[in-house]
Order: C-alpha cells, then structure tokens, then sequence
C-alpha cells in the first residue's frame, strides 16, 4: 500500500506540473501612481494645464488626461499573469452626468500638452459613466485587459483621456492630480498565479482515478 501511496504521489506531482497545478506562484498588489495627468479646454486652447492640482472634465471642449507606467510589472514574475487591474477615481462632482473613458491615440508630455496639441481619442473603453449625483464620489472602473494589453505592447500605452459624453455634455467634475495633497486616482494591480481551465481539472481527476483503479486490479490478480 505505501508502494501504491508513492507512486500516486509522484504521478499526483506530475499531472500537476502538465496541468498547470504547480505550486501557486504568490499573488501580489501593486498600486500604480499615474506618471501624468493634465487637462486641456477648447476655451483656452494654448494654455497648459499640467500642473494643476485639480484636473477638469467637462463641459464639452475640456477634458483630462491620465498616464500609467506599467514598468513594474515587465517582465511579471515566473509563473503570474494579471489577474486584475481596477483604476480607482475620487472624483467631485460639479454637474452630474456622465462621461466616456478612451484610449489616448498618440503620445503627450505633461508639461506641453495643450488643447491644440491633444492627442486623438483611440479606441473607447468605458461609455455613458454615471457621475453619480453632485458631490463627492469614488468611482471604479474594470482596467484588467487595458493593462494587459499595455504590458504586452507598451508602446500602444498613451494613457487615456476623461470627457463627458455626448449623452451629457454639459457633465462637469474635477479630482485630484499628483500635484496635489489629496487623494488621487490609483490603478491597482493584482498578479498571481492563473486559475487552471475546468477541463484540466477534470482530466486530471479522471488520470489519478484511473491510476489508482489500475493498480488496485493488478494487485488483486
């Protein structure tokens, strides 16, 4: 019987390893602080705001943006991948309404952006978010693939710009930047080891009970 346990054990080990069951890598959180942020309006347009304390979105014409380094996590330790990255924004809310997130489409400097020299909307990740009422609030929003996608190609990272929609184009709220003393947007990031497919927990269930089964009949005959 202990011949049998040791054996079992081993093949136990070895279906882990093939099946991605392996000893979990550590899970870890990282909060990333933005590297950039400033807004821009059509009411001024040569004027740079990438030093103010408090970043502006709406009404139309005037809009934020926000940059991320992901340096920190390439390469990902062995054995992790990202299993979540949620950006956080303490926002105040002026006018209530709602905004579109998008995909800053070129580069941008902090210190120089203007509305003149803004970058183009890429692709839209977030559309018609609720401000909530006027007031202060803290809005989350679902950044996991976004940030997948920049640790895999980081030059498609230009961050991404904040204005309110065309559902609601008079919206207006502000939040705070890295300038200042109060809380400012943050994108945490959670990495650990993947959840293994159900497929592969099913067949190396059926792998083990047909092992042991097998055994048990040649010791018996």
């Amino acid at each position: 019987m202990a011949r049998l346990t040791a054996s079992c054990a081993r093949m136990i080990v070895l279906a882990a390893a093939v099946s991605g069951f392996a000893a979990p890598a550590r899970a870890g959180t990282i909060n990333l602080l933005n590297s950039g942020d400033a807004y821009v309006t059509a009411g001024n347009a040569s004027a740079n705001f990438g030093g103010a304390q408090t970043l502006l979105v709406g009404p139309a014409g005037t809009f934020a943006l926000l940059r991320y380094d992901v340096a920190p996590l390439i390469p990902l330790p062995i054995g992790q991948v990202i299993l979540s990255a949620t950006l956080t924004l303490p926002i105040g809310v002026t006018t209530a309404g709602s905004f579109d997130v998008m995909l800053a489409g070129s580069a941008w400097v902090e210190s120089t952006v203007t509305f003149a020299t803004a970058p183009f909307p890429g692709g839209m990740l977030f559309t018609a978010v609720s401000t909530g009422a006027a007031g202060g609030h803290t809005l989350t929003l679902d950044f996991t693939n976004t940030v997948k996608s920049w640790v895999d190609n980081p030059s498609l990272n230009n961050g991404i710009m904040l204005e309110a929609s065309s559902a609601a184009p008079g919206t207006v709220f502000t939040f705070s930047s890295k300038e200042a003393d109060a809380p400012a947007p943050i994108l945490q990031v959670v990495t650990g080891s993947p959840v293994p497919e159900p497929a592969s927990v099913t067949l190396v269930a059926l792998g083990l009970t047909g092992l042991v089964a097998g055994r048990r009949r040649r010791r018996k005959a």
